[in-house]
């Protein structure tokens, strides 16, 4: 007696992407250039004051001199820190997925953005792309030279309790914000997965019915 097989019942995980995960680049010359141009003011400056500290006599210029070195001391470490806290970031992009149980979407992962800063301690941040609307760059004088900038995610709604979500030093700004906005729109659209990868839709009764003409 021969026992034919059923097909197993197979569930899948698919990418609304043809990419499942995505790093995005930073640029931080812009940053770097910024901050040893304002190092170079603070040793100038004090230089500058330690020279005139020195026409006064004795105990006076010792004392002048002292608190200029320990005021440029710290102006310049909370100028690195600041510049640390800031810039030692990185950006993940997660494209959206859908789980399907023969080819009936059962899940809709939505598309996320991941923000990790890690100076001092690691922070993780992830931001739906379904919370925001729309993409925008904003780009300094400098950031065009050296193209970075920083990547706006918006949200329109006016009662809306997300704020937008600033991504500064990105690289090639342009082309990872029309990374970020296709994510949006696709989350717009609904559960519609990669192209091609679903496979063929079986004809409803309203599809058999469509052509056929009333006698």
């Amino acid at each position: 007696m021969d026992f034919q097989k059923k097909p197993a019942h197979q569930k899948k995980l698919i990418s609304r992407q043809d990419w499942d995960e995505r790093q995005v680049p930073v640029n931080l010359s812009g940053a770097r250039m910024v901050v040893t141009i304002n190092l170079a003011v603070i040793i100038i400056i004090s230089v500058a004051s330690a020279a005139a500290a020195l026409t006064f006599a004795g105990e006076i210029a010792v004392l002048l001199i002292g608190v200029i070195f320990i005021a440029a001391l710290l102006s310049s470490a909370t100028l690195i820190i600041t510049h640390l806290s800031r810039t030692m970031i990185g950006y993940t992009l997660k494209s959206g997925k859908i789980v399907t149980f023969n080819n009936e979407v059962l899940e809709n992962i939505q598309g996320k953005v991941i923000v990790t800063r890690f100076f001092v301690s690691m922070n993780i941040r992830h931001y739906g792309v379904s919370e925001f609307d729309r993409v925008s760059v904003a780009q300094p004088l400098l950031g065009r030279f050296l193209n970075y900038g920083t990547v706006i995610m918006e949200q329109v709604k006016e009662l809306s309790q997300t704020r937008d979500v600033r991504l500064p030093y990105i690289r090639d700004p342009e082309k990872y914000a029309k990374i970020i906005q296709e994510l949006i729109d696709l989350e717009k659209k609904g559960t519609q997965p990669f192209s091609g990868m679903m496979g063929r839709r079986e004809p409803d009764r309203t599809d058999r019915n469509r052509g056929r003409r009333e006698p």
